[in-house]
């Protein structure tokens, strides 16, 4: 992991260069000390991005429409802060080589779903049931093939790897296995990419010929240790309607809590993909704190990237059984209320990202009641927090414990109460031995100054602070 160190120099009358705004209250004496920050980024990823202008070969959810695979529309994209790129409806070689041309004028990286034949995704999708050896095989087959489309998508700078498949049961965990070993062996270079299901998918998504023999837990540490991947990652969509108000998915946290579990016994990061569009019995996220809940929510289980489901919008149907919604643009390009909310989220991560990727996730205390019905199924939450005697909260919040590999530590720590009540929430920190703390929040980074080592937050809907005990 690269890293640098910044030196911060503090006094009360002095607004610090590096992002932090003044220090908190007023002290007379000036303090000096030392942050490390990861030079790594947050990974935020855009699913479906920018559509070409062709009748869509597969069906729903959209048909004809004109051509906005384009260098600007790419452009909106980048701005509202994507780094990477997941666009699945490139369905033809010159699409794809679009897309990278594209996305590398805008900084962008692409993972590529690459539907031609022979392809890795393809061998991937048709592989249920095969033992390693033969997936290898089939692979060694048709590999010039493979490798002389793979070589054209590398000569772009934007070409990130493969998004190889969406979703498998555990019957397609040997092909993947053997796919991804190809692929590292001859591309190591760039990135092979799977995402995986969330505990609500049914018993034969999950699980194939292997239902009634597995958990949930099972179905992601198996993943990992017979396909041994690079990172882990999956989709779940929390926010539901349910009458003029909403409701919370139960299983939100406890999914979070199997992938920080799993990230963190085989030191491995893990990404999430989160709700931005109407879809089946999902809510339109269109405010802040309905992005925010759940990106900070993720964050507090040590997540190193958000993936937002979707991007572009679907052009639907007339007979729209799949009550399909729009995303952060409509079909045309044209941002909507969720562009916005999306990007003041990701600005305010991007304000304090360095800091926030150089530690790692030790564990979460939820507080308060029920956290809208999903405290009940986590499987070990954190009874105590090192370094805080104590803490009080006005509603449901998440104080989560990070460490970074000097053993400093620092929390995340947010308003969990629900997103469709919009209340606003007073945490009380008391530390053990602390009074000084660096505090990112809104976007800004706050030295505060703590009287009888105490922090008060007062932390809107949805939002989440970092903190770091500085002395």
């Amino acid at each position: 992991m690269n890293k640098k160190i910044i030196s911060v120099f503090c006094a009360s009358s002095i607004a610090l260069s590096l992002g932090l705004s003044a220090c908190g209250k007023s002290d007379t004496s000036a303090i000096s000390y030392k942050i490390t920050e990861s030079e790594e980024t947050m990974r935020l990823g855009a699913f479906d991005t920018p559509h070409n202008g062709f009748e869509n070969e597969r069906g729903t959810p959209w048909g004809l429409e004109k051509d906005c695979n384009t260098e600007e529309n790419w452009r909106v994209m980048a701005d509202c802060g994507y780094n990477v790129a997941l666009p699945i409806y490139d369905t033809t070689h010159e699409h794809v080589l679009k897309s990278l041309a594209n996305a590398e004028k805008n900084g962008v990286k692409v993972l590529i779903m690459d539907y031609e034949n022979p392809s890795l995704h393809n061998i991937c999708h048709n592989g249920k049931g095969l033992t390693y050896d033969e997936a290898y095989s089939q692979i060694l087959a048709q590999e010039s093939k493979i490798k002389a489309r793979i070589d054209e998508f590398a000569a772009y700078k934007s070409f990130g790897g493969l998004h190889v498949i969406d979703e498998p049961s555990m019957d397609y965990y040997n092909t993947i296995a053997a796919a991804q070993d190809w692929w590292y062996k001859n591309y190591p270079e760039y990135e092979f990419y799977v995402n995986l299901y969330p505990s609500y998918a049914s018993d034969m998504q999950l699980y194939g010929k292997y239902a009634g023999e597995y958990t949930f837990r099972d179905y992601v540490f198996n993943f990992v240790e017979t396909v041994n991947p690079t990172c882990i990652s999956y989709d779940h969509y929390p926010l539901q309607k349910a009458g003029l108000r909403g409701t919370v998915r139960p299983q939100w946290l406890s999914d979070l809590e199997t992938f920080a579990d799993a990230s963190k016994k085989y030191d491995i990061p893990f990404y999430i993909y989160i709700l931005t569009t109407r879809h089946w019995s999902y809510i339109s996220p269109e405010l802040y704190s309905e992005v925010a809940w759940q990106a900070y929510s993720a964050m507090c289980y040590g997540a190193k990237g958000l993936q937002t489901f979707l991007y572009w919008s679907y052009l639907a149907p007339d007979s729209d059984t799949n009550n399909l919604g729009t995303g952060l643009v409509d079909p045309q390009g044209n941002k909507l209320a969720c562009y916005y909310a999306v990007k003041e989220v990701f600005d305010e991560i991007k304000s304090f990202e360095g800091l926030y990727m150089n530690f790692d996730w030790v564990g979460t205390m939820p507080l308060g009641m029920s956290g809208s019905g999903t405290y009940s199924q986590l499987r070990s939450p954190l009874e105590k927090v090192k370094g805080i005697a104590s803490v009080d909260a006005t509603a449901d919040a998440l104080v989560s414990e990070f460490k970074d590999k000097k053993g400093n530590v620092a929390y995340m720590v947010m308003n969990y109460s629900s997103p469709f009540e919009h209340a606003d929430n007073k945490v009380t920190l008391k530390f053990e031995n602390a009074n000084k703390v660096l505090v990112c929040k809104k976007g800004k980074r706050v030295v505060e100054n703590l009287k009888n080592n105490t922090l008060e937050l007062d932390i809107g809907c949805g939002e989440g602070y970092f903190v770091i005990p500085v002395k």
